[in-house]
């Protein structure tokens, strides 16, 4: 595939990730972006591999901490003095889940941008 089409392809998924309502189609996007990523250059995909990964796990174990958010409570932590009780909800879960499938998704796209296209032939078209 040329360079051009390939690219705008790449932005199509990435603002696919963005605009779905439903985690089962952000997991299939981030799902078909890994795979591309997986065919890059084996030294240079770990770090952009990595870094996706390991930046949408983050969103994921952080956003039930920073979120208040729904009534079906799986962990009831400690109370912080500033903070308030500690408290992890269903609804917190899936909107991590959600919300750091679509940055690994994004992130995955332009991995995939800089892993495989060739900027020259894209310069060029």
């Amino acid at each position: 595939m040329s360079p051009a089409p390939a690219a705008a392809l790449l932005a199509a998924l990435a603002a696919a990730a963005l605009l779905v309502d439903r985690v089962l189609s952000v997991a299939v996007i981030t799902a078909i972006l890994f795979v591309v990523c997986l065919q890059g250059p084996k030294g240079r995909r770990r770090l952009y591999l990595a870094g996706a990964l390991l930046s949408g796990l983050a969103v994921f174990v952080v956003t039930p901490f920073v979120a208040s958010v729904g009534w079906h409570v799986v962990w009831s932590g400690p109370t912080v003095p500033v903070l308030g009780q500690l408290d992890v909800t269903r609804e917190e879960l899936h909107n991590g889940l959600f919300q750091g499938l679509r940055l690994t998704a994004v992130a995955l796209a332009f991995a995939a941008y800089a892993l495989l296209l060739d900027h020259d032939r894209l310069v060029q078209s």
